[in-house]
Order: C-alpha cells, then sequence, then structure tokens
C-alpha cells in the first residue's frame, strides 16, 4: 500500500483514503487483523506525525480504528496550535533607557517637601 499523507492534507480525507485501500484489500481475501491495520495506518502518516507514532509505539498502545481516527484528529489540532506560537524578542535596552529618563525627570524636580497641611501631612 502506497499511500503517504502529504503535508497539510486533512486527517479526515487522509483516513477515508487509507480505509478506501483497506476495505479493498479485504475485499480482496486479505486477512489484515485490527492492530495491523492500526500500524499500517500508522506508516501512512507524514513526518509531522513522528512525536505521535513514538508516543504511540513507546507506550504499546493499543485502540480501535475509529479511536485512532479521532486520537489523530486531536493530535493534528494540537499540533496546529503550536504552528501559530508567534516568537516575540524583549530587548533589554528599552526598559532601561526608560528607568534612567524618570530618574533624571525626577532629579530635574528636586526633592520633595512635606508641609504640614489642614488635612495632614501632604506631599508636593
Amino acid at each position: 500500500m502506497n499511500a503517504k499523507q502529504a503535508e497539510g492534507t486533512p486527517m479526515r480525507e487522509h483516513m477515508l483514503k487509507v480505509m478506501e485501500y483497506l476495505y479493498e484489500a479485504l475485499d480482496l481475501g486479505a486477512e489484515i487483523d485490527g492492530q495491523t491495520q492500526v500500524d499500517m495506518v500508522l506508516e501512512t502518516l507524514s513526518s509531522s506525525f513522528s512525536q505521535f507514532k513514538l508516543n504511540f509505539n513507546m507506550n504499546k498502545m493499543e485502540m480501535s480504528f475509529p479511536m485512532l481516527m479521532k486520537e489523530l484528529q486531536s493530535a493534528k489540532q494540537i499540533m496546529g496550535k503550536e504552528k501559530q506560537v508567534h516568537f516575540v524578542k524583549v530587548s533589554n535596552s528599552g526598559p532601561k533607557k526608560l528607568k534612567n529618563k524618570r530618574k533624571q525627570a525626577t532629579a530635574a524636580k528636586g526633592p520633595k517637601i512635606k508641609k504640614k497641611g489642614v488635612l495632614g501631612n501632604q506631599e508636593t
């Protein structure tokens, strides 16, 4: 079976294509148990699912075909969210300059003098 998933192909579309190939093989008399079908599906996934496949195999997961389809769709959604993360570089020099300007402005005003007024201690 040569049905490697192309990057960007929707998971549902890919799974339906693989299911079609598997049903065709079963109609032709092939005997493929459920776990082998799942393994065949995993082999057709694009390289962006390498972490999913690693976790699946390391944890020795066993699941039905419909459950695998749900898990793959969930993984695809999570991976899509991760790709939307933007990197923002914050410069350290910007805030220091602002702090220095604040210190200079405070120094230019002079020292604070406390006066006793009618309402108690007041600062000017």
